[in-house]
């Protein structure tokens, strides 16, 4: 069962989300999340328990978008990099569009196997 509680405080607004989010939930968080403003919004995860790959995907967009993900669980935090990763070797992006500089950044963000599409950020 998923629950939104919505927090204003000094202009921001604080979403903390609790329980399993998959594809179900996903239109209800996505409606109260575009109802504000991206860089106000602050989704505070530290109470979810499952995700789907979906939601992944969907809170990768909101960082995209410049919304702050506040206490993300260690495993959604890890699934959200090799997802990005993933999208970027997918798209190309690596060869067509990287600078030198860009591409090293890359290299050294990330550490992936040969064998699988799997990979670990390097701290």
């Amino acid at each position: 069962m998923l629950k939104i509680t919505r927090l204003k405080n000094a202009g921001t607004t604080t979403l903390i989300v609790s329980g399993r989010i998959d594809a179900g939930q996903l239109r209800d968080l996505r409606r109260l999340v575009e109802s504000e403003h991206a860089s106000d919004v602050v989704l505070d995860l530290s109470e979810v328990s499952l995700v789907d790959v979906e939601v992944v995907r969907f809170l990768l967009q909101c960082e995209t978008q410049g919304m702050r993900l506040a206490r993300c669980p260690a495993y959604v935090h890890e699934w959200m990099i090799r997802e990005n990763f993933r999208d970027y070797v997918r798209c190309g992006r690596r060869v067509q569009h990287d600078t030198e500089k860009e591409r090293r950044i890359r290299c050294r963000q990330f550490r992936v196997s040969r064998t699988s599409f799997w990979c670990t950020a390097r701290s």
